[in-house]
């Protein structure tokens, strides 16, 4: 598996994970989870949709030990969400409640 598939498979993931919840955006409508690789779509112009929430799988860094040794990738995970006040639990709480799927 290169790099490029293993962020590819995890946004496919991630969109799984999320495909039944909704969450705020900033105009206060519920919507889906967006899901993006590496970074956020560059906006077109001022109108365009804020992209709020999101999870965006960046690939930092990577190596290979060896020709027949596993590749080390490092990934993250950004997550940005509108905060609501006591409401936003809703969001750390799916997102504990979904944790065990990488482990």
């Amino acid at each position: 598996m290169t790099a490029q598939i293993l962020q590819e498979e995890l946004v496919k993931e991630i969109g799984v994970i999320f495909r039944d919840d909704l969450f705020k955006d900033s105009a206060g409508e519920y919507i889906k989870m967006n899901v993006y690789e590496q970074n956020l779509p560059i906006r077109q112009d001022e109108d365009a949709p804020d992209p709020i929430p999101y999870v965006i799988v960046r690939v930092e860094t990577g190596q290979v030990k060896g020709g027949v040794e596993p590749q080390e990738v490092f990934v993250t995970l950004l997550i940005g969400y509108y905060f609501f006040g006591a409401a936003s639990m809703t969001f750390a709480t799916a997102a504990i409640r979904k944790e065990d799927r990488f482990a």
